[in-house]
Parts: structure tokens; C-alpha cells; sequence
């Protein structure tokens, strides 16, 4: 395909890194070799061997290393694969690392456990008790299944032998799918863009917003402004104690904003608010903050 790819797509994979990031784990079920008919469908029948809390660990870590990927990187679909700034994939990878040493303690943990997991299944379900005890999960199985996988590599231009699946159209549209994920960040963190106290936890969402932003800037300038001017908010706020009054007032445009990336791309970027950061604040009483167990805001 060589000189056939589009500026924007070479500036792209110059640019950039991909990181592939998979992860295996035991599972509490086991594959009892027997079908079961349910209507026209025929299906295996599985068995649980031991609480699937005990897991939860584990979990928690491979769900911290997909976050991680998404903080760094925008996920390129046709590839299953983040894109990641070159400047940026260093520092993901030894963050994945120190996932990849944690979870590796707690597999072991887990293996030496599993006996007895299995045993305490056993006797809680004692009809099936001894098919729980003969295919429960050894140790060996604990460690074998359960491991995180990642990888980054570089994919140049000139080495896209052909592209009639649909790479390019997807590296174009990178910006837009970062746009999404900034919406996505906010909304998992539960942002409320009409919150009128915010808590300093809000900071370290918006902070990974605006150096995600950053970094892909060349992408779109969208994304540029994204990161100046998410940056230049933070810089004004105050870092301590809660946010609200004026402050409070602007945050919520700009996280209201960042929720719509599509009427940031129509309005090529963010539009002016009447109250900004560096305004002196109107007269007004003493915020409410009655309800401290909200996280980021109400």
C-alpha cells in the first residue's frame, strides 16, 4: 500500500505506539463433560467449584491495568490494540508491570488457598459435594489459567502491505474515540456537570483527561484544546479543601462540556462561559457541603 496511506494515518503510526493488554484467570466453573437439552438448544453443564469472592482480588487488579490503558492510550477497535503516545508507552508498561507482579502474588496466594476453597464449597453443597472435590481447581490449574499479557509495538507505515479492512478510517477517527472515553472517564467517576461542590478527587480524573489530551493532541485540535485548557482550569483551582462558589460554577461547564464530544467536535472546541476561574467570586453565602459522602460532586 506504501505511499496509498493518508498523511494523517502515517502521522499516526509514526507517532505512536500500540499496546495489546489481555488477561487469563481461573474460572469457579468446570466442565462437567455433560449436556443438558433446554428446548432446541443443547448446552455443556458446568459446575461451581469454590466462591467466586475469592477472585475478587485479582479481578480488581486486571481491571486496574485495563483503566491504566485507557489513561495512556485510545483503543483502536480494528486492532484490539491502545494507541499510545511513543513519549507515554514507557511509563505504561512499567505501570502494567508492577499489575502484572501484583497479580502474579495473589495467583500464588490463591493456588496455595484453593483446597480449601473447594472443600468449603463442598461441604456447602453437600449433594454435590464429591463432583465439586473431583473437578475443583488444583494448584497447577490456579497458576497456569491466571496471568495478564501485554505487549507494545511499533507498526510503520510502509509496512501496511494492504488496508482494505478498514485501519485507516479507523486511525482517523482516533480523536473521536478519545472524546468518547474522556466521557466515559467522567461518567464512571460519577462527574456530575451540574454539581455545585466538587471534591479534590476530581482533579486527578481531569488531570488524566488533559495529559491524555495532550499527548494525542496532534490527533485533532480538539484534543489540543482539550489539554490546555482542562490543564489551565486545574491550575486555577484550589488545591485543597472542596470546590465550589465560582470555581464550582465553571468546573461544571467544562466536565458538562467534556460529557458532549459531539457538540465538541461541531463547535470545533469548547464554547466560552460567562464565569471563569480568574473572576473574582460573586457574593454569596456558604456552600453547602451537608453531604461529604458524594465523591466528586452534587
Amino acid at each position: 500500500m506504501g505511499n496509498a496511506i493518508p498523511e494523517v494515518v502515517r502521522n499516526v503510526l509514526d507517532n505512536c505506539s500500540l499496546v495489546v493488554y489481555q488477561t487469563r484467570s481461573i474460572s469457579t466453573d468446570r466442565d462437567t463433560g455433560n449436556t443438558v437439552k433446554r428446548g432446541a438448544k443443547t448446552v455443556r453443564e458446568t459446575i461451581t467449584t469454590f466462591d467466586a469472592s475469592a477472585l475478587k482480588a485479582i479481578n480488581a487488579e486486571k481491571q486496574r491495568g485495563a483503566r491504566l490503558c485507557q489513561q495512556y492510550g485510545t483503543k483502536l477497535e480494528s486492532l484490539a490494540a491502545w494507541v499510545v503516545s511513543n513519549d507515554r508507552v514507557q511509563e505504561l508498561l512499567e505501570k502494567l508491570n508492577a499489575v502484572k507482579d501484583k497479580v502474579q502474588v495473589l495467583t500464588e496466594e490463591l493456588a496455595s488457598n484453593i483446597h480449601g476453597l473447594v472443600e468449603t464449597f463442598a461441604l456447602l453443597n453437600p449433594e454435590q459435594a464429591s463432583q465439586i472435590r473431583e473437578l475443583g481447581p488444583k494448584p497447577a490449574d490456579v497458576t497456569d489459567s491466571t496471568r495478564i499479557l501485554f505487549a507494545a509495538y511499533k507498526v510503520r507505515p510502509d509496512d501496511v502491505v494492504e488496508d482494505a479492512g478498514g485501519l485507516s478510517e479507523d486511525l482517523q477517527q482516533l480523536h473521536v474515540q478519545a472524546l468518547h472515553e474522556f466521557h466515559m472517564s467522567l461518567r464512571d467517576a460519577k462527574a456530575n456537570p451540574a454539581g455545585q461542590y466538587y471534591t479534590q478527587q476530581i482533579r486527578e480524573v481531569l488531570g488524566r483527561i488533559a495529559d491524555k489530551a495532550e499527548s494525542l493532541a496532534f490527533l485533532n485540535p480538539v484534543l489540543a484544546e482539550v489539554g490546555v485548557t482542562v490543564k489551565g482550569y486545574l491550575k486555577d483551582l484550589p488545591t485543597t479543601g472542596g470546590i465550589d462558589g465560582f470555581h464550582a460554577v465553571a468546573l461544571s461547564s467544562l466536565i458538562s462540556q467534556l460529557m458532549d464530544p459531539k457538540a465538541l467536535l461541531t463547535n470545533g472546541g469548547f464554547k466560552k462561559v460567562d464565569v471563569v476561574v480568574n473572576d473574582p467570586p460573586p457574593d454569596q453565602g456558604p456552600a453547602d457541603n451537608s453531604d461529604s459522602s458524594a465523591p466528586y460532586a452534587w
